[in-house]
């Protein structure tokens, strides 16, 4: 049962965390007719005021009204003399803005004054339950690189800003407001992977019932393909919560309003648009009668759906939860996640794809440091971020300073027949912005992270600029220094995870892990005498010696380890004789590593099964011998390397037989949603359905079927299995919400390998403002592509892949940075980054490279440290 009739359910009620809880619901005309009169009868009280002529009297409250309007304090201005009498100084305190709201507030009332007399109502029905009560919040109209990063795991525990439990019998609608009162006002998460975590939380003999309170009417929350992709989400599990929603507001689209009560509807709840006061206590009433009654009415609604599901007259396509029309909805059976439930997902993903995603707008980690103009140490990368923006055509300017920030606007220009044909646009600009250089024509798109758009009014425009600190980001003019459209998205990523590392991780100390044992190692590696090759040549040659023989026979040792039902275990029940190589191991890794060819193993251990087993078995050994010869020999050739990978993938498909007729986005989403479907799903529903990652990740695995000489698609098979860990491809191209704490940690890899190897360079870096972590994480996405020559990037992909770690990528990084030492020391920040940018620029011969690469000490157990 997923209702929660009785008192021993649990109820979710999910708050939505939007600006337009605390705004008076009232229109702009509405509001135009309240400002005059307020002006007017606050004035009249002052005898400051009375005492001006009549002309002073009207001048002065059209200033009055303008500074309500752009959200000035009324403050005098630096350019006055005269001083104010106090008169006029508490006349102007009267009239400040926020009183001004107070007003609009208290006669027209706030949405979430709706939400808590709602709750109010039903707080009999609600007190004696356990209420979990979820904040959450979108972004309006389309999803943003704060929506990123807020749609994925958190970094680290951050559940009492959004989340808070009422044992049973503790609920009240005021102790819900106190707490809304107390909690920071930090950025909440979206809804739905919130909610599919919180239903799994509570899941087992406890029914579950959740109520969602949406006030904006633009949010990507409400974007019905998010809502289809939610519903996809909450089948994971033995259940699905009965939902119901309420909209406040008279501004939700029709197919909004739409998609919820199919949303609603399927899962056995209601679903109101509450836009007036009025229509409160019906809605409470049929919510109580509908979700608290005991007669299970939300079975009856799952039931009708079902039959419109049936006729095809449902809004939405949504997984089917009654089996049997005539018999009883089967919620508590449904098994986790079954592929019936993900039918229609790659598809409804790929149409969800076209919506537009904002990479203007920084994330709030970046407004921390774009907004801090004092270049403290810790904020000092600021440097090379703001470049990197401007790398991909967009400027952000920080004022600090109260007064005029000198820049000129061109408004937009709405036609005859409503629709606006310009934007905001810069157009002259004057001391101080004129020392900036910005270029005429920037369009401004975002005031401290708030969206600007071609209908925002000049009055908004004017309230959000005198906020001080403001953040102007604005949209450049085509240039010739722009990079490709393909590589925006990695840049995102880049700037988004680097804000994440940069400010959610402690900075490093060279006398603390990780750092010191790091430097020890890397110290250790550089005091060695013989030759890097030689070195693990008998390093491999020594594990061997162990090997021995039993006790009193001249039998293998390593024979005592078979599996008893392998054919070398049956073999050695019968027969106990084996050639010389078999009887001496290291002689045979001997002969091989004097050959150092991958295709001779891959040869050797075809003679017989005893060589077999010693050659191809997944122990240490033998991986560290194949390790060495990709990296020290020869690999595999260009016709050998596909079969070489599937071996490695343990991929036993052949690279014709996927065969499907889909397209190729929707191929790739299939895929990933056989390896990870609830990831993807909880990911992509608090996008607004859009899936990022899609195009990127298409492109890449394009250029492996290329690399491996396929004339077409990666086959589906072998994307299945870099998909998956240890290769992690999924996370790799932000198709999964663990993708970007995965993705910080693979820098903070290379944060640590940079600092331990070239300690010199890494200072020089700090001291410039430049974060290396930007370009290694810009790298990665592509597989480190557009910086290597073909033939170094299969070999850098042969390791990748048999060596199943991007430990490997974190060596060709530091080595990158490390031949490119002596050109970037003693540079300034846009001379490095222009280097860093063009790799045709390096001029680095290949085997000067792999050597570089080779000479890198990064492990496994140094990356588990610095985790």
């Amino acid at each position: 049962m997923a209702g929660s009739g009785g008192e021993d359910g649990v109820f979710i009620i999910c708050l939505e965390a939007s600006d337009l809880l605390l705004e008076p619901m009232c229109d702009t005309w509405e509001l135009q007719q309240e400002l005059v009169p307020y002006v007017q009868a606050v004035s009249l009280q002052h005898d400051h005021f009375l005492k001006l002529p009549k002309t002073e009297r009207q001048a002065k409250v059209k200033i009055l009204m303008q500074q309500i309007l752009s959200g000035e304090s009324g403050n005098p201005g630096e350019g006055e003399e005269e001083a104010e009498s106090p008169g006029q100084i508490r006349m102007e305190e009267a009239l400040s803005p926020h009183r001004f709201w107070a007003h609009l507030r208290a006669k027209y009332g706030t949405r979430l004054g709706l939400i808590l007399e709602m709750l109010q109502l039903m707080e009999p029905m609600l007190r004696p339950r356990r209420v979990l009560v979820l904040r959450f919040e979108g972004e309006p109209t389309m999803p943003s690189a704060s929506l990123i990063f807020r749609a994925s795991q958190p970094l680290s525990s951050e559940g009492g800003a959004y989340s808070r439990e009422f044992a049973p019998g503790g609920f009240s609608a005021a102790g819900l407001n106190n707490w809304l009162q107390e909690v920071p006002s930090a950025r909440v998460p979206p809804l739905w992977s919130r909610l599919a975590a919180a239903k799994e939380a509570v899941e087992g003999s406890q029914n579950v019932s959740a109520l969602i309170l949406c006030a904006q009417s633009t949010s990507t929350e409400t974007i019905p393909e998010a809502l289809a992709v939610a519903g996809r989400s909450l089948c994971h599990g033995k259940q699905v919560p009965c939902l119901s929603a309420v909209a406040f507001g008279s501004d939700f689209t029709s197919e909004r309003l739409a998609a919820l009560e199919d949303l609603c509807a399927w899962s056995g709840g209601l679903s109101f648009n509450v836009d007036e006061p009025g229509m409160l206590r019906a809605a409470a009433d049929g919510l109580a009668a509908h979700l608290f009654q005991a007669d299970a009415r939300f079975l009856e609604r799952r039931r009708y759906y079902a039959q419109k599901q049936e006729l095809g007259t449902c809004f939405m396509d949504l997984p089917r939860l009654v089996k049997d029309l005539e018999g009883d909805a089967t919620p508590s059976r449904l098994t986790p996640l079954r592929r019936r439930n993900l039918t229609g997902l790659p598809a409804l993903l790929v149409k969800a794809s076209s919506l537009p995603i904002d990479y203007a707008v920084p994330s709030e980690s970046m407004l921390t440091v774009l907004s801090d103009v004092t270049l403290v140490l810790a904020h000092r990368w600021s440097r090379s971020l703001r470049v990197w923006r401007i790398r991909r055509g967009m400027r952000d300017l920080v004022f600090g300073e109260p007064g005029s920030i000198g820049l000129d606007f061109e408004e937009p220009v709405k036609e005859a027949s409503g629709a606006v044909s310009s934007t905001w646009r810069l157009r002259a600009t004057h001391p101080p912005a004129s020392a900036l250089k910005m270029e005429e024509g920037s369009e401004l798109v975002a005031i401290n992270r708030v969206r600007v758009t071609p209908y925002t009014p000049r009055s908004e425009v004017a309230r959000r600029i005198s906020s001080r600190p403001v953040s102007l980001t604005f949209r450049l003019p085509k240039s010739g220094k722009e990079v490709a459209p393909s590589e925006i998205f990695p840049m995102v990523v880049a700037e988004i995870v680097v804000s994440e590392l940069r400010e959610g991780l402690t900075p490093l100390k060279t006398a603390q892990p990780p750092l010191s044992s790091a430097v020890q190692r890397v110290q250790a590696v550089k005091a060695r005498k013989l030759p890097q090759h030689l070195h693990q040549a008998n390093s491999i040659l020594e594990s061997l010696r162990g090997w021995g023989t039993m006790p009193g026979t001249t039998v293998p040792a390593w024979v005592e380890h078979l599996k008893a039902d392998s054919p070398l275990g049956r073999r050695w029940t019968k027969v106990a004789s084996m050639d010389l190589f078999a009887r001496e191991p290291g002689l045979l890794y001997r002969v091989l590593l004097f050959c150092g060819e991958v295709v001779t193993l891959a040869r050797a251990s075809l003679s017989c099964c005893c060589w077999r087993g010693l050659l191809t078995a997944t122990s240490k050994p033998q991986r560290r011998l194949w390790s060495w010869a990709l990296r020290h020999g020869e690999g595999p050739s260009a016709k050998q390397r596909a079969g070489f990978w599937r071996w490695a993938l343990r991929d036993e498909a052949s690279l014709a037989a996927q065969v499907n007729p889909t397209s190729e986005e929707e191929t790739l989403l299939d895929t990933v949603s056989r390896v990870d479907a609830a990831s993807l799903s909880r990911l992509c529903s608090g996008l607004g359905g859009a899936v990022p990652g899609l195009e990127a990740a298409q492109s890449t695995a394009d250029n492996i079927a290329a690399a491996l000489g396929g004339t077409g698609r990666l086959p589906a098979s072998m994307l299945q299995r870099l998909l998956v860990e240890p290769w992690h491809c999924q996370r790799l191209w932000l198709l999964s919400d663990a993708a970007l704490p995965w993705l910080v940690m693979q820098c903070r890899y290379f944060q640590v390998a940079i600092a331990a190897h070239v300690p010199n360079l890494f200072r020089h870096l700090i001291g410039e403002g430049l974060a290396p972590e930007l370009f290694f994480c810009r790298w990665l996405q592509g597989l480190f592509q557009s910086c290597l020559t073909p033939e170094l990037q299969l070999r850098i992909w042969d390791l990748f892949i048999f060596e199943r770690s991007f430990k490997v990528f974190v060596k060709l990084a530091v080595a990158i940075f490390a031949l490119l030492e002596k050109r970037l020391i003693g540079q300034d920040i846009e001379k490095m980054m222009d280097l860093l940018f063009d790799s045709s620029a390096w001029s680095i011969p290949q085997e000067e490279f792999w050597t570089a690469v080779l000479s890198v000490k990064v492990t496994r157990s140094m990356m588990l440290e610095t985790a």
